[in-house]
C-alpha cells in the first residue's frame, strides 16, 4: 500500500529498461484498457511503445496501491486541454496525479488533494537553444545565454521542465503561453514571476536530477510541501530513495520568501 499525506508530494520514477522480463511485460499489458493498448500500438518504434506501456502500467499500479481500486478498475478522463484524472464516481475523493515520460524513464506524482504538474526530460537529448528565444520569456532566454556554453543545454532543460510542470499543474496545457510567466533557477531556489491572476507566493516548485541526466520538475499550488522520491518498477519494487541517492544533490526548493523584482513579485522557493 501507498500512504498519501497532505504535506507531501509522492514522486515515483521508473527506468523503463528495468522492465524487461517478458512475464512482467505481459502482466503490465493485462492492466491496460483496450484504448490504452491501442495508444501503445500507435507508436511506430518499439522503444516508444515500451515507454508508453510502462507509463500506463505504472499509473494503474500506483493508483491501486494508493486507493481501494483494482488496477483494471481505474477509468480516466481528460479535461479540454488533455490533463488526465480519475473518472467521477470511482472514489469519493480521488487523489490527484500527473505523468511524464521521456526515452528511458517514466514518472508519476501523487497528492491526495492538490492538483500538480511534473515533467522529466533527458539532458542528453539534442535541443535547439533558439527555442528559448521563440517561446520563453525574455528573462529566461537571457539567463540561458548568459551561462557558459557547456551549461546552456542544462539551463534550458531546467527551465523547460519547470515551465511544463507549471502549465500541467494549471491544467491549461499550451493554451497558457510559455512567455507569459518566468521561472528562473536562483541561488536560493526558483524565482517565479507569474502570469496574470496568479500569486507567486501560492506556488511551490522542485527542480532536481534523476539517475544522473534526467531533469525533473514538480509544480504545486501550495506554500510548504515535502517531496519524497521512490524508485519503482510496476507491479514490483517501490523503494524510497533520498535526494542525494536519486539525484546526486538535494532538490532545489524551500520555504517561500516573497520579495520584489522591479514591478513584479518573485517567490524565492
Amino acid at each position: 500500500m501507498i500512504s498519501l499525506s497532505a504535506d507531501t508530494i509522492s514522486f515515483f520514477f521508473s527506468l523503463t529498461g528495468e522492465v524487461s522480463d517478458p512475464e512482467l511485460i505481459d502482466a503490465c499489458r493485462r492492466l491496460l484498457s483496450d484504448e490504452e493498448l491501442a495508444r501503445v500500438a500507435r507508436f511506430l518504434f518499439p522503444k516508444d511503445q515500451h515507454n508508453c506501456l510502462v507509463t500506463r502500467a505504472l499509473l494503474r499500479d500506483l493508483l491501486a496501491r494508493a486507493t481501494p481500486l483494482a488496477p483494471t478498475a481505474c477509468r480516466f478522463v481528460t479535461n479540454r486541454y488533455g490533463k488526465p484524472a480519475l473518472a467521477e464516481g470511482l472514489l469519493p475523493a480521488p487523489p490527484h496525479f500527473n505523468l511524464s515520460h521521456c526515452l528511458g524513464m517514466t514518472a508519476c506524482a501523487l497528492h491526495p488533494t492538490l492538483p500538480l504538474g511534473i515533467d522529466i526530460e533527458s539532458r542528453e537529448r539534442p535541443v535547439d537553444l533558439a527555442l528559448a528565444d521563440r517561446y520563453f520569456s525574455t528573462a529566461e532566454a537571457a539567463f540561458i545565454h548568459q551561462q557558459a556554453a557547456a551549461q546552456q543545454q542544462a539551463a534550458f532543460f531546467q527551465i523547460w521542465t519547470l515551465k511544463e510542470a507549471y502549465i500541467k499543474a494549471r491544467g491549461l496545457g499550451l493554451s497558457l503561453p510559455l512567455n507569459s510567466f518566468t521561472l528562473l533557477p536562483g541561488r536560493q531556489g526558483i524565482d517565479f514571476i507569474p502570469d496574470a491572476g496568479q500569486r507567486a507566493d501560492a506556488w511551490h516548485f522542485f527542480s532536481f536530477l534523476l539517475a544522473g541526466h534526467y531533469q525533473a520538475a514538480v509544480a504545486v499550488p501550495a506554500r510548504r510541501l515535502q517531496l519524497r522520491l521512490f524508485h519503482t518498477i510496476p507491479l514490483g519494487l517501490i523503494r524510497e530513495v533520498d535526494a542525494t541517492e536519486a539525484t546526486g544533490q538535494p532538490p532545489s526548493h524551500g520555504e517561500p520568501r516573497v520579495g520584489s523584482h522591479g514591478s513584479d513579485r518573485i517567490n524565492h522557493l
